[in-house]
């Protein structure tokens, strides 16, 4: 071969190693019969201004006595804040801009509070933690949740479960509040250490938010948490497991459960080793199991569209199909047609998770029609 060579040369991002030769460029490389060539590819990202994702590209040349062919080369890249094995400092406050990147693990300290606002998009490598021992504050809006997802990109990476451990909350941590958010692909979304108190102050307030795409469970209690106009779906395990004493409210909340693209084995709710308070109000739990439900301790659901074919403690129940939008589109709001529209009690939650305001009789699930 005459030639190889970066198209940009040492101005390129890109550098070769070609049969172990580290160059931008190479000349009369022999290739003998039925044989093959090397030739490894790096790339230096360097710190922009920017703080959207942007390409980098090139192309590698090959001369062949006068036949020129290339391969193009292209690299996502974004400038971020990292944070490898860290502690956030006390009060801190993360806006919108660069992307936070958490290697390994990431500690709120007790004591001390992070608060996320809008817009922030907090990116997890692989098997990545955020604990918490303190107080996490997650301040998104309709249209501008804060996400919490894995920092490998491309359309392979969107929806694959597992690409990270999740949000754990340890018996230290009090008083978080999550509200619009997305998070998404990880083991566990959020995972709660045993609380024993004597009150029923929600340790997490969980709302207006979007949890999919789990490898396990969506959520698994084990403090008293409050959660409303949520949306959980894609979940290989329980979508909610409870186990411990904690107390739990569960309002205008869609747990779906369909297995268009992978084996569930488990029920949406599994409660069955909770010895504590559950109510669950104006709620859809539906899926393509006979049995979503596994109940356990002070259990009542009421006012909500639920399948299992045992009964269930609780009163104004409906066991028909949702008959959402389109599951297999992921689109879990109520059609024309829906038993779910209008059949609900006021609990003075006003706007539902696309922030559309209730009328007086307001549907089941996170959506009013």
């Amino acid at each position: 071969m005459s030639h190889i060579s970066l198209e940009g040369l040492a101005n390129s991002p890109y550098s070769l190693i070609i049969n172990g030769k580290k160059s931008f460029s190479d000349s009369n490389v022999e290739i003998r019969g039925k044989d093959s060539i090397y030739i490894l590819i790096s790339v230096l990202l360097r710190p922009t201004d920017t703080t959207n994702a942007y390409i980098v590209s090139d192309k590698i040349l090959f001369n062949t006595n006068g036949n020129i062919q290339s391969v193009v080369l292209e690299s996502f890249a974004q400038n971020a804040n990292f944070f490898v094995n860290a502690q956030t400092g006390c009060d801190t406050v993360w806006t919108a801009g660069k992307p936070f990147v958490i290697y390994n693990q990431l500690t709120i300290p007790e004591g001390c509070k992070l608060t996320v606002e809008k817009g922030v998009k907090v990116l997890f490598h692989n098997a990545a933690t955020l604990k918490v021992e303190g107080t996490l504050i997650v301040n998104g809006e309709k249209g501008n949740e804060v996400l919490f997802g894995s920092d490998k990109r491309g359309k392979i990476y969107e929806d694959q479960p597992g690409q990270w451990s999740g949000i754990q909350f340890t018996s230290k941590s009090i008083n978080n509040r999550i509200n619009f958010s997305i998070i998404e692909n990880a083991d566990i979304g959020i995972s709660q250490e045993e609380i024993s108190d004597n009150d029923t102050i929600p340790e997490l307030i969980f709302s207006n938010s979007i949890l999919r795409n789990m490898k396990n469970e969506g959520l698994s209690l084990a403090a008293d948490s409050y959660l409303w106009n949520d949306l959980t779906y894609n979940i290989l395990g329980n979508n909610i497991l409870s186990k411990g004493k904690e107390t739990v409210y569960i309002r205008h909340s869609t747990i779906a459960g369909y297995s268009f693209s992978f084996f569930r084995d488990f029920p949406l709710l599994d409660f069955s080793k909770s010895s504590g308070k559950t109510r669950i109000e104006n709620s859809i739990i539906w899926g393509d199991r006979s049995n979503e439900v596994a109940s356990g301790g002070d259990f009542i659901v009421s006012n909500s569209i639920i399948r299992n074919f045992q009964p269930v403690p609780g009163n104004n129940n409906i066991s028909k199909d949702p008959q959402f939008k389109s599951p297999f589109r992921l689109d879990f709001r109520p059609d024309n047609l829906s038993p779910a529209i209008d059949a609900g009690l006021s609990l003075g939650i006003s706007k539902d998770l696309d922030d559309k305001n209730r009328d007086e009789k307001p549907d089941l699930g996170a959506y009013e029609k």
